[in-house]
């Protein structure tokens, strides 16, 4: 185990939000595999889970099904996921929907099952033998964690719950703490569920102050029709960013993600401006913005095409209240996957989610820290901070509580997952 977890409460905010895909002006599609390939997931999947039942043709089946199985996973539905990849397995036998498979064991917690199918892979592809043996390492290693956590938590010297108070059935997401309040993403007061691409309503931004407040709507000037997340506040508290998604439904309304600015008059915030970052940025998705400690630098997520996967994270500086130039930063932190919710830390070092590396299963949070050079190569932090699903954030109190009231003196780390043991 790389950190001790001795005297700390672990608590943690569900779900998954994930910057939608680029369209924009979209109507209402009768065909799964179209949904699939726009990749409007919450569309796709009950018109695909009755295209694959009324399929007859073999190859047809085989397509839809794997498109049906895919689309359970980009909305964090993993038991379903692992019973539709299953049967794809047995219709194939091929290399590529057991990886898959694989996958959706691990991201269920069957972990023996998934190092046995492991080993049925490691002989189907001899070749890639190397990331093979690598993954049951990581898998060994997340075992022997858990029950290195779960032994102290027998003895009283760790604790891990669901953060009930504050979660709700919807999407609970995108947190951060600020002036002793912690600030989060819902869509708990949205008026209809019928996002195209993850089946939700729009978010909000909320905040609390205690763990038995009921988080309260916060700041109306940046609530819109949109959906709005992922708050981050200077370190000087007269500004602040957010992330504001169109709702693809609505035409008038573009379906990308942009960086929204605010600045504090007194106790209120300006209506947001649009941060202008790249040319011609209308095309692209920019999101999840977090300011360093000092306030010297944004980091921040987008799907630029020039990078190195999906999405990847940025920087850009910011210097006598001017944004200057974004740079990418590099292959020590994006991979050919995507990755999420930069969280720069005090000490430097940088925190983000990741599902383009070999990890526990789904997205992981890893953590790099600074050198001369930019960072060095990312690690990913232990259980219970990650687990076999989908973990976005982790953010860390220590010597808590500090200001805050949400548990005991020691360490505190609120992480975001969609793992066991969630209300939604």
């Amino acid at each position: 185990m790389s950190r001790g977890f001795a005297h700390y409460a672990s608590v943690f905010i569900l779900i998954i939000s994930l910057l939608p895909s680029c369209q924009k002006k979209l109507r209402p599609i009768n065909d799964g595999s179209v949904a699939f390939e726009l990749q409007r997931y919450g569309e796709a999947i009950p018109l695909l889970e009755i295209e694959v039942g009324a399929t007859k043709n073999r190859e047809d089946k085989i397509v839809k099904t794997r498109q049906l199985a895919f689309s359970y996973q980009q909305l964090g539905l993993h038991q379903k996921a692992k019973s539709t990849s299953s049967m794809l397995y047995q219709m194939t036998d091929s290399k590529e929907d057991l990886s898959f498979f694989i996958q959706t064991l691990i991201t269920t917690n069957a972990i023996d099952s998934a190092i046995r199918f492991l080993s049925v892979y490691r002989r189907l592809a001899p070749n890639e033998s190397f990331a093979t043996n690598k993954q049951i390492e990581m898998l060994t290693a997340f075992q022997q964690e858990r029950s290195q956590f779960d032994s102290l938590t027998v003895l009283g010297q760790s604790k891990f719950s669901n953060l009930e108070s504050i979660n709700t059935k919807n999407y609970d997401y995108g947190i951060a703490i600020h002036k002793n309040q912690l600030f989060l993403s819902s869509d708990r007061q949205a008026t209809s569920s019928n996002h195209p691409f993850t089946s939700g309503g729009s978010s909000s931004i909320f905040s609390t102050s205690t763990h038995d407040e009921k988080p309260k709507l916060y700041a109306e000037s940046w609530t819109s029709n949109a959906s709005e997340d992922c708050p981050s506040f200077h370190p000087n508290d007269s500004i602040a960013v957010f992330t504001r998604c169109g709702i693809p439904e609505d035409g008038s309304l573009s379906s990308f993600c942009k960086l929204y600015l605010s600045r504090k008059d007194y106790m209120s915030w300006s209506n947001p401006e649009e941060i202008i970052l790249f040319e011609n940025q209308d095309s692209i998705n920019l999101g999840q913005g977090f300011w360093d400690a000092q306030g010297q630098y944004l980091y921040f997520v987008s799907d630029k095409p020039d990078g190195f996967g999906g999405r990847d994270i940025y920087r850009v500086p910011y210097l006598n209240g001017e944004f200057g130039l974004p740079s990418n930063l590099g292959i020590q932190i994006n991979s050919p996957e995507d990755e999420y919710f930069p969280n720069p830390q005090a000490d430097g070092s940088l925190r983000f989610s990741s599902n383009g590396r070999i990890g526990y299963g789904g997205f992981d949070v890893y953590e790099a820290f600074p050198n001369a050079r930019g960072f060095d190569e990312a690690s990913i932090l232990p259980y219970p901070m990650n687990s076999c699903w989908d973990d976005l954030q982790v953010l860390s109190l220590y010597n808590a509580p500090q200001d805050l009231s949400y548990g005991e003196v020691g360490e505190q780390h609120y992480i975001v997952s969609n793992r066991e043991g969630g209300l939604g």
